[in-house]
């Protein structure tokens, strides 16, 4: 199989099997039909294996890897190692591509010679079949074979959810182009919605080995992988182009792990990756995105410190921990932050039991 403009989509396989085949067929129906498809069963206990295996013996252009279960982050590094395309996109087994996503994107490749290109998502909830769910659905139609079309702008959440971070709102992206500085300079202010992720994106196969012999790979062993490399991935692009067609469809559903109740190592490898990103960005010349980046670490380890304490009744070291890094940082985010930032991180730091008691009505699951 020849790979000058083959897509490699790689899906990570583990416990989906209510969902694994509809992702599959979601990659068939593609109006592009140069790619291949990787699945890597990572030790999946359910039918996934066996399923992964029927589709790839009835399609030349899928491929299986079973490997002992080691997490997502390893899963989707043998996905990488096997790719064969020069064009790399990153699926989960949960979700769904609208079926002209990779034809979108590799149109936009061509166009613009980018090296990475990143579109729109929309979020897709199971059950939801009123209010907000609904005109997304049918916005999407969620049949086989659904055409990508301009996002919805889904608010779900009060202004104080959305203010806190905690809320599920979706707004679109507008079309641009933009070198590796831009991008950087402007982390976590118009592309927030979709930069923390590495699905929604398609990738030049080369970013992932850049000159001088290393490797960007997923970090072993931990969640909110995706937060430790993309920006790496961002820094190593030429070019990055923005396209505003949905191209990615994220379900949302109790299993998924974004969304599944939090835990100790969730909180510590978020926590961990985002530390890890800002210390990358304190030694940029991009101070704007370094301070963009403090307050909304600073909030989110005040959030993880009030869940942990309501949810998480003997992680007092944990919570210790995370005080630890928001007092560490205190002083300079409050030289970047704002007023109604600042007020709340000095009531957090004088009254933390108080703040947990105000705020655990937004994040109550």
């Amino acid at each position: 199989m020849e790979s000058e403009q083959l897509i490699t989509v790689i899906v990570p396989v583990y416990k989906a099997e209510a969902y694994l085949e509809a992702c599959i067929r979601s990659v068939l129906a593609q109006t592009l039909t140069r790619w291949e498809l990787i699945l890597v069963d990572d030790g999946s206990p359910d039918g996934c294996p066996w399923i992964c295996d029927r589709y790839a013996a009835a399609d030349a252009r899928i491929r299986v890897l079973h490997q002992e279960n080691r997490g997502i982050s390893l899963a989707r590094n043998a996905g990488l190692d096997a790719a064969m395309g020069a064009w790399i996109t990153f699926l989960d087994a949960d979700d769904l591509l609208p079926e002209d996503a990779l034809e979108r994107l590799m149109t936009a490749a061509l166009e613009t010679r980018a090296d990475l290109i990143m579109g729109n998502f929309v979020r897709k909830a199971d059950g939801d079949t009123a209010g907000q769910g609904a005109r997304l659905q049918r916005h999407l139609g969620f049949r086989q074979g659904t055409r990508s079309q301009r996002p919805v702008e889904i608010r779900k959440g009060s202004g104080f959810k959305r203010y806190l971070g905690l809320s599920r709102e979706v707004k679109p992206l507008k079309e641009a182009i933009l070198s590796s500085e831009e991008a950087l300079a402007g982390w976590h202010l118009d592309y927030k919605s979709v930069e923390a992720s590495v699905w929604g994106k398609l990738y030049d196969r080369r970013l992932f080995d850049p000159a001088g012999g290393r490797q960007l790979r997923f970090a072993p062993g931990r969640f909110h992988e995706d937060v430790l490399l993309i920006h790496l991935l961002a820094a190593e692009a030429g070019k990055i182009a923005v396209i505003p067609e949905t191209v990615y469809i994220y379900r949302i559903h109790g299993q998924s792990l974004t969304h599944s109740r939090i835990t100790e190592k969730k909180v510590r490898d978020h926590s961990y990756a985002q530390l890890q990103r800002l210390k990358y960005f304190a030694k940029s010349p991009y101070r704007d995105s370094y301070k963009r980046l403090l307050v909304l670490n600073m909030k989110g380890w005040m959030l993880y410190y009030c869940r942990s304490r309501r949810e998480l009744p003997d992680s007092g070291h944990l919570q210790r921990q995370l005080r630890r890094l928001f007092l560490k940082h205190y002083e300079e985010a409050m030289q970047a932050a704002g007023p109604a930032d600042r007020l709340l991180f000095v009531l957090f730091r004088c009254l933390p039991g108080f703040v947990t008691y105000v705020l655990s009505p937004f994040y109550r699951q």
